[in-house]
């Protein structure tokens, strides 16, 4: 090759190896700056009550599609609770990967595994819009409540389909919307929590609305809808009704950081859910979740 030719191809070479681990950093840094939630033991409570509010829902949703002995990944999983989930059903045969991009999250899903699921669930840290290191052939992939906290599903579908065999299954529970939270009878005090909710929608540039669409977005690339069904849990304990109060102290510092509330607005609201929250004469109810299965038509 010429001189030119010969420099011009050793800058691309020198260069190559940094500029893609850039790009992969800001696509890393965007989903971080995307999620504003406490993570880790600040937000444990919230979680765990996530799950027994969900769980009723989710774990019969998820085995009628996840089979003994398969490959599952789970993106997103935070804390690693379903991700036990799954270990049970897979059986001694198969093998559960439980990903997230919060070290703190994946410390603590690491010490909650029971000791059962150790030869068959580990986690490892990695962002949803770059999955390269998990091209494995799945069968499942499972995402709870991620969806709603990215600024581009599309970029983070186009990652799950290298990871899926072809015919593999894509499992999503995602949330309809802050205007599914209901009461029995109406509570004007549930427009606070709609109110937390929009100001962190606005904030992440996300979608809390994503299930309405999710069907049509997996369509356009590459998936067919096998089941698409709907669930709304009643927060019928008094633990489960402090969700939503719950829910707006971990947003809480996020919000008033970027100027979206001020501590004290913040906190008189807060107040006035809890008093809601213990008036057992109103029924809550939690948002309405989609459940949504489809499957991998080809390989990407």
């Amino acid at each position: 090759m010429n001189g030119l030719t010969e420099k011009a191809f050793l800058i691309m070479t020198i260069f190559q190896l940094p500029i893609m681990d850039f790009a992969q950093a800001l696509r890393q840094t965007k989903e971080n700056d995307n999620y504003l939630l406490e993570t880790g033991k600040k937000d444990y409570e919230r979680l765990l009550l996530l799950n027994e509010i969900t769980n009723p829902y989710s774990i019969p949703f998820l085995k009628k599609y996840i089979k003994p002995g398969q490959k599952v990944l789970e993106v997103g999983c935070g804390i690693g609770l379903m991700s036990q989930e799954i270990a049970k059903i897979v059986g001694e045969k198969g093998s559960v990967t439980g990903t997230d991009l919060n070290e703190e999250q994946l410390a603590i899903a690491q010490d909650l595994i029971s000791s059962q699921y150790l030869k068959r669930l580990h986690f490892q840290k990695a962002s949803v819009y770059d999955l390269s290191e998990f091209r494995d052939n799945y069968d499942v992939v499972y995402v709870r409540f991620l969806f709603i906290h990215l600024e581009d599903v599309t970029q983070a579908l186009d990652q799950i389909k290298g990871v899926l065999k072809p015919g593999g299954f894509l499992l999503v529970e995602e949330l309809a919307g802050n205007n599914t939270i209901a009461s029995d009878p109406k509570d004007a005090r549930l427009a606070y929590v709609r109110k937390v909710d929009d100001l962190q929608e606005d904030l992440q540039k996300s979608n809390f609305t994503i299930a309405k669409i999710l069907g049509v977005l997996l369509m356009k690339n590459g998936f067919t809808i096998i089941s698409d069904q709907g669930a709304q849990p009643k927060l019928d304990t008094q633990k489960k009704r402090r969700f939503f109060s719950l829910g707006m102290k971990s947003i809480e510092e996020a919000l008033v950081k970027n100027e979206k509330l001020t501590r004290e607005g913040s906190q008189a609201m807060i107040k006035e859910v809890e008093k809601m929250e213990k008036d057992e004469s109103t029924n809550l109810y939690f948002y309405k979740i989609g459940q949504i299965a489809a499957r991998l038509l080809h390989a990407s």
